[in-house]
């Protein structure tokens, strides 16, 4: 989930109007499934820039840049990729830019291993990084869930 560092009060259109108000929060906007429409944009004109810190994986990496991209007052931001893996991050630079390019949006976006270069002047940053072997039987957030019969994709 996307938390902005500044809270904005945006408000969107709903496409077919909904009782006496035909508007909703941002924080409403996605939990009722509703898309902004494009009329309605972030009140600053400066291009939002996202820090993506752990974006090696190709299939949350890949999914996660898609929602961000769907995203109207997104799509044309800076998007910063981060990892401390060079090799990954040749996989999903290249796969980023191409989604970029076939969606037709104007994002911008930056691949590097430098944590502080990815996090200057962001305006949301997404951590998707895990500390050691995230499916260790003996970790607890993996061990007691199982113990109770919830087995984890992601601990």
């Amino acid at each position: 989930m996307l938390v902005p560092r500044k809270a904005r009060r945006t408000r969107y259109r709903v496409a077919e109007p909904v009782g006496a108000s035909a508007s909703v929060t941002h924080a409403m906007a996605g939990s009722l499934g509703i898309v902004p429409t494009k009329e309605i944009f972030m009140s600053n004109t400066r291009r939002p820039r996202i820090a993506l810190l752990g974006a090696g994986s190709a299939t949350f990496a890949r999914r996660l840049i898609a929602d961000v991209l769907s995203w109207p007052e997104l799509a044309d931001g800076d998007i910063a990729l981060m990892d401390v893996d060079q090799g990954r991050l040749d996989l999903i630079g290249p796969l980023a830019a191409r989604m970029i390019r076939d969606l037709g949006v104007g994002a911008r976006l930056t691949v590097t291993t430098d944590r502080k270069a990815a996090l200057e002047g962001a305006d949301y940053v997404i951590t998707t990084l895990a500390v050691g072997y995230a499916y260790e039987p003996d970790r607890p957030d993996v061990a007691i869930p199982e113990a109770h019969g919830l087995h984890q994709t992601v601990a």
